[in-house]
């Protein structure tokens, strides 16, 4: 009677966890001992794991670790919660900053899938990551934990519940439970260890952020774990380092973007998870981007700039992992790192490095939709950066901007960047004066390499043309004055959204940098452009924005406004700009060779 009884309350325990209620299952479970409680135990266990992607952590714990104990700590949940919100598609995209060693691989990548096709069997995935070895490393452990005894024992578990509860009809499980009480498995023809698909549907493929085969791949989830190896960013110049780095951005915005088989909100999801680099890595550009960011530091403090109200710490200093992130061993890691790595991959706080303070000083300059043509200014002026070779596939780009100031205000409000020989650039200037709304005071050109060649030839045609010297300031010095004037606001650009904007033509090797920008401001830009698609015609103001950003060596438009800025803290203009006729190797089709009296009328 007695053992009748347990099994009874026994089985009111299970079917009590089964729904939920884990209270009344150990309620019903006390006293009870041997099978009965046995059975209880592990019902309970089970729930746990369905229920939570910490919960499965825990269940599948010994299966990638033997004996080793899990170490607990605050953390590790809300980073699990995280990542679930993600995967279950509740929250469409994210970037999540751990220092190495704090299971992020293990809880992102590694648990992702089998977690999922425990509630979702036709649910598929693509990951990938910046070493190859990472990449092979937890496929093959993401296999492991699905062909273990104890996971086929929680899956063979979910059928039965499923069953029993009579959820599943109508849902992911349905068509598998049709076919019997048998769960899903691995397809004969898809079982490889890179890329393994269920009978069921459901698929997982990873690949190199190197790769070349992204085109093609879908998934319902894309995720990437640690986009770049931190070696490339160790070794090697600083040109290397920003090339590479803004490789791997381009192939996240080019080719991975849009490898989501329903990009409807609410069917997707989109994650990003390692440590921070440098200032151009991925995760600064997707923090730009506004991507839901959460920061986990090492040692907790306050005054981060990316600090999240989900991290459970309160006091500075205090540890993200007391026992595995111990004082001991981060003053270790940061003796042998030095202070600049360990800022980046311990404190998520990288090093800024050369002009790349732009990128947030930009987010500080005040945005005006008004026509320049409107706002009374104090003055006006024309900076050009004169860069110019012989032919388009060897030159940089010239760039020739208006600014204005009204007192403490400066605007850039008009600007003209393209490729050009000598002959163009000359003809271009001419055109661009002739074009502003009311006249310029003056234009302005730095006299280095043919900058003086340049500035008595558009004598012969613009009166007010001056060289400046801006003396012995580096270029990196210049543009710390620019990002200083914006950082205090003091410095207008145009809305992009602004329709008597200029436009100018972008080559195919920038698309990849503008798209990401324009996307974040939700841009209806094409999805792909490929080499086929020749040259794209954008608002000025969305390409000075992108060299602002992405500080990667080619700054012409910034550079010419920093030397628009400093001629104005410098000297004040006397005389507006006149044209003289012009000389008919530059004359225009548009210009009859009358004086122009500045009014920006023919």
């Amino acid at each position: 009677m007695s053992a009748t009884l347990d099994r009874i309350r026994a089985q009111r325990a299970i079917l009590a966890a089964r729904e939920g209620d884990g209270e009344t299952a150990r309620a019903h479970a006390v006293g009870l001992s041997g099978e009965p409680r046995r059975l209880v135990e592990e019902a309970l266990e089970m729930e746990e794991a369905l229920g939570s992607l910490f919960g499965f952590l825990l269940y599948v714990w010994p299966v990638l670790h033997g004996a080793r104990p899990f170490l607990p700590a605050p953390y590790v949940r809300v980073m699990c919660d995280w990542i679930e919100e993600r995967i279950t598609y509740r929250r469409p995209n994210g970037y999540l900053a751990v220092p190495p060693g704090a299971m992020k691989s293990v809880v992102g990548s590694v648990l992702s899938a089998p977690f999922r096709w425990l509630h979702d069997p036709t649910w598929t995935c693509i990951w990938l990551s910046g070493s190859d070895r990472v990449v092979s490393r937890d496929s093959g452990r993401a296999r492991y934990i699905i062909r273990s005894e104890r996971y086929q024992r929680l899956l063979r578990y979910q059928v039965r519940r499923l069953r029993e509860l009579d959820q599943w009809r109508g849902g992911p499980w349905d068509e598998v439970l049709q076919a019997g009480d048998q769960p899903w498995a691995f397809r004969d023809d898809k079982n490889e260890r890179l890329w393994f698909e269920l009978d069921s549907g459901g698929g997982r493929q990873c690949l190199s952020t190197r790769s070349t085969q992204i085109t093609g791949l879908r998934g319902g989830m894309w995720g990437v774990d640690d986009a770049l190896d931190a070696s490339e960013v160790i070794r090697g110049s600083e040109d290397q380092t920003i090339r590479r780095l803004l490789e791997v951005r381009n192939v996240i915005a080019g080719q991975l973007w849009n490898r989501i088989d329903d990009q409807r909100d609410g069917h997707h999801a989109r994650m990003v998870i390692g440590q921070r680099l440098h200032d151009l890595d991925v995760g600064g550009w997707l923090i730009r981007m506004g991507w839901d960011h959460l920061c986990l530091p090492a040692e907790y403090d306050p005054e981060h700039p990316h600090a999240s109200p989900s991290d459970p710490r309160s006091k500075p200093g205090e540890l993200l992992h007391p026992v595995l992130l111990s004082s001991e061993i981060l003053n270790r890691q940061r003796e042998v790192m030095g202070p600049s790595q360990y800022a980046a991959q311990y404190r998520q706080d990288p090093q800024k490095e050369g002009g790349n303070e732009l990128a947030e000083a930009l987010d500080a300059c005040p945005r005006f939709f008004e026509h320049p043509a409107t706002i009374t200014m104090d003055q006006r002026w024309a900076s050009i950066d004169a860069t110019f070779g012989t032919t388009k596939a060897t030159s940089s780009r010239v760039a020739i901007e208006a600014m204005g100031r009204q007192g403490a205000i400066l605007y850039l409000y008009d600007l003209d960047a393209d490729v050009m020989t000598w002959h163009e650039m000359r003809q271009r200037c001419l055109d661009f004066a002739r074009a502003q709304s009311p006249g310029l005071d003056s234009f302005i050109v730095e006299t280095k390499a043919l900058g003086p060649a340049l500035v008595e030839d558009l004598q012969r045609v613009i009166r007010g043309v001056e060289g400046f010297s801006p003396g012995a300031q580096s270029k990196e010095s210049r543009i710390g004055v620019l990002a200083a004037r914006m950082r205090s606001g003091q410095f207008y650009l145009p809305h992009p959204d602004a329709t008597w904007l200029r436009r100018v033509s972008v080559s195919y090797s920038e698309i990849a940098t503008l798209l990401p920008i324009a996307r974040a401001r939700g841009d209806r830009w094409p999805d792909s452009l490929g080499k086929d698609s020749g040259r794209v015609s954008v608002p000025w103001v969305v390409m000075f924005e992108a060299e602002c950003r992405d500080g990667t060596g080619r700054n012409d438009l910034p550079d010419a406004a920093a030397q628009g800025v400093i001629w104005e803290q410098r000297k004040r203009p006397s005389e507006r700009i006149k044209l003289t006729p012009a000389a008919p190797e530059i004359a225009s089709p548009w210009f009859s060779g009358d004086m122009w009296d500045g009014s920006g009328g023919f």
